[in-house]
């Protein structure tokens, strides 16, 4: 996760922090979560359909360790 928000942000990977939210701590717009979140989608077998309600639900969350969790949840990885 921290890599994809790296890549789609600018941020260097070892700077960011699983606590920081991506609206307030790195100046992350809905345009830019919904890329990070297609990126996901991309490298992560078993996620729902962007226009899921699950990935809709997703795109409200705002801490990277909240959205983390929740995609872990829909793929089913352990917690």
């Amino acid at each position: 996760m921290l890599d994809v928000v790296a890549s789609k942000t600018g941020f260097m990977a070892d700077m960011l922090d699983e606590n920081m939210d991506l609206e307030v701590d790195l100046g992350v717009d809905s345009i830019r979560k919904v890329e990070i979140l297609s990126e996901i989608r991309k490298r992560v077998d078993g996620l729902p359909p962007a226009d899921s309600p699950e990935m809709t639900e997703i795109l409200k969350l705002k801490v990277i360790s909240d959205i983390s969790a929740r995609l872990d949840e829909l793929v089913g990885a352990p917690r």
